[in-house]
């Protein structure tokens, strides 16, 4: 009896760590500091166990102006396991110049709430200018060469 008691609590206490284990949640920004005419993207990624994974809770993004909003799954399966991806990306622009904060965003699942840090952005004023589109050399059009075999090729 004594041996069962330990062996049960060991066993009970590893599956609450597996239950833990299965949903994570993740946002992430790829600037800090911009203008007021650059794009700020914002990446929220929901990784879980579970199939059934709700639309998480993203902050409403005071101070910024929406531009574009995506959302993307991926099903991966391995070692009798699968886990789905759910990621959601949003193109934000600054408003103004100043100092916003970026809420934490959250998922719930199965009664637990998953959150995410907050970020501070900090946009000074752009120059008013749009930014000039790098010089590249329009691409060369495809031309047939006929060969000597009277074979047809294309050459780039």
């Amino acid at each position: 009896m004594r041996r069962t008691i330990p062996a049960t609590l060991i066993f009970i206490l590893l599956l609450a760590g597996a239950a833990c284990a299965q949903v994570s949640i993740k946002a992430e920004v790829d600037k800090s500091k911009l203008t007021t005419e650059e794009l700020l993207t914002y990446k929220l990624t929901v990784t879980s166990q579970l199939k059934d994974v709700p639309k998480p809770k993203v902050p409403d993004f005071a101070g910024f102006h929406l531009v574009s909003q995506a959302h993307y799954s991926n099903i991966s399966f391995g070692k009798g396991k699968s886990e789905i991806r759910l990621v959601y990306v949003y193109l934000l622009k600054g408003i103004s110049a100043g100092k916003f904060t970026i809420g934490p965003s959250s998922v719930k699942i199965k009664g637990e709430t998953y959150s995410t840090a907050g970020f501070e952005i900090e946009f000074t004023q752009g120059t008013g200018q749009t930014p000039a589109a790098p010089s590249e050399e329009p691409p060369l059009p495809l031309k047939p060469v006929i060969p000597d075999s009277g074979q047809p090729k294309v050459t780039l």
